[in-house]
């Protein structure tokens, strides 16, 4: 059937296990970006996962409206080229962590996630977890400069110069949030 058939007004799914679990058309992955995009919590990751269906499927080809994706997704979904490429290192990040650390990596603003998703790439699943930690506990100052403390770039050093070496436990608790020391 054409994209114009039976399926188009089926309801845009609302979560990510949903969006994964769906076989869109073009048209309807279109439709499911914009509909998602800048909605808060799983709606990144969604955007993240329809941009990445899109791009390798070369929806992007069949508007004849751009000369590249990225274009195409400032053309005509009206998202930055840049906050499409976050999405979508995110996405290509994150993914083959989502389904066993789903709930941590949700906790995490779309901010933080995509700063410490510059590094998550060829992590193994215990240091990348160790990192995804560090992001939802972190502020963005201080997750920054534990970014730049890990690159250990000279020409960009960390603005925080304190050694660390009286330190505290602390735990968080998965129901109300709240740290509490140990």
């Amino acid at each position: 059937m054409s994209e114009t058939g039976k399926d188009l007004g089926r309801p845009i799914p609302q979560t990510l296990k949903e969006t994964m679990e769906w076989t869109p058309t073009a048209v309807q992955r279109e439709r499911a970006i914009r509909a998602n995009y800048l909605q808060g919590e799983e709606a990144y990751l969604i955007v993240g996962f329809l941009l990445r269906q899109s791009k390798n499927a070369g929806d992007w080809k069949k508007d004849g409206i751009a000369n590249s994706f990225f274009e195409w997704v400032e053309k005509e979904l009206l998202i930055s080229g840049s906050n499409a490429q976050r999405m979508l290192l995110i996405w290509d990040v994150v993914s083959p962590l989502l389904k066993s650390h789903q709930e941590l990596i949700l906790q995490i603003d779309f901010s933080k996630l995509a700063e410490v998703a510059t590094i998550l790439k060829g992590m193994n699943e215990q240091k990348a977890l160790e990192w995804l930690h560090v992001a939802s506990t972190n502020t963005m100052k201080d997750l920054k400069n534990n970014i730049k403390a890990h690159k250990g770039d000279p020409n960009n050093p960390p603005t925080d110069v304190c050694d660390h070496k009286s330190t505290e436990q602390w735990v968080k608790c998965k129901i109300c949030k709240a740290f509490i020391k140990v």
